[in-house]
């Protein structure tokens, strides 16, 4: 039987209450101020765009043939779970596959190759052919789609999956992740806290 814990020792209430109060006053300010707060988002996604967007692809081209290398490794061996599986290998790719993009799938996906084909940039000032535009299109929609999309989302996933079906840890948080290598005392102090917007525990 499941011993009844505390708030505080299954979730890391503190930094909940920071990521509300960030979030409310988000959207607030925005509310309040719609225009301003559409202008500052403009001018950050530019920033983050254009200082960080050669660097996002360089990393996903890199997370995607590590993926591939590491599948084809002696690691790609290790079988996460002992038990029989419940639904067919097909079943499964279904469903990661349509959990995963979800209402994207129905919608943005088969449009998104529309939206980069009208507004494909101009190169050196004079607009590009609508051939070039349409190559530019479908790149970015696969890149967003396609397996590079899914590398991402797998390269965060792999460590939590060894940590819990391989280590036999149920304490599913970004610090417990390093506790092996670190220690617990470290990755139980403010360590655990970064980038983390939730802790919790799954009961066995």
């Amino acid at each position: 039987m499941n011993e009844k814990k505390k708030l505080n020792e299954k979730y890391e209430v503190g930094l909940m209450i920071v990521s509300i109060v960030i979030i409310l006053a988000l959207m607030i300010g925005m509310t309040l101020y719609p225009e301003a707060g559409k202008a500052i988002g403009a001018q950050v996604m530019h920033a983050l765009t254009y200082t960080f967007g050669s660097v996002m692809q360089f990393f996903t081209v890199i997370v995607l043939v590590f993926l591939v290398a590491l599948a084809f490794s002696k690691y790609g061996n290790i079988r996460f779970g002992n038990c029989k599986p419940e639904f067919k290998t097909m079943s499964w790719v279904a469903m990661m596959f349509f959990t995963g993009l979800g209402a994207g799938t129905v919608y943005w996906a088969f449009l998104e190759w529309g939206y980069h084909f009208n507004a494909a940039p101009a190169l050196a000032g004079a607009p590009i052919s609508e051939a070039y535009a349409y190559e530019l299109s479908l790149t970015y929609a696969i890149f967003d789609w396609g397996p590079a999309a899914w590398a991402l989302l797998c390269i965060f996933v792999l460590p939590f999956a060894y940590h819990y079906y391989i280590k036999k840890d149920n304490e599913l948080r970004f610090g417990a992740l390093c506790k092996y290598s670190l220690g617990e005392k470290a990755v139980n102090g403010w360590f655990s806290k970064i980038g983390q917007c939730e802790t919790f525990s799954v009961n066995m």
